[in-house]
């Protein structure tokens, strides 16, 4: 039986990167052409060494780039990476399109 508690837990296993690291700053992570994600990496990340990663979802009627510059700050100040996913639609309910993202 699974854990309720544990079943809107991601895990993940590591690897070793198959990618250079992106630069610092605000990365287009050009995942499909209908929407996209934006990773905001802070200047001075040891790439050998593993980061925190904070999801920041936006709000109905919002986008990736308008949610960033609420975090930006705190993600330079503190060492970790802010992913802003794009919703495919105004908002991420089903109020428009159904349930999904």
């Amino acid at each position: 039986m699974i854990d309720p508690f544990l079943a809107g837990r991601l895990t993940f296993t590591p690897a070793a990167p198959s990618k250079p690291p992106l630069p610092p700053g605000r990365n287009a992570l050009g995942i499909a052409p209908e929407r996209d994600a934006v990773l905001f990496v802070p200047a001075g990340l040891d790439p050998a060494r593993p980061v925190p990663l904070v999801v920041l979802f936006h709000g109905g009627g919002g986008s990736a780039e308008k949610i960033l510059p609420v975090l930006e700050a705190q993600a330079q100040m503190h060492s970790f990476l802010l992913l802003a996913p794009q919703s495919q639609f105004p908002t991420w309910d089903i109020v428009i399109a159904g349930n999904g993202p």
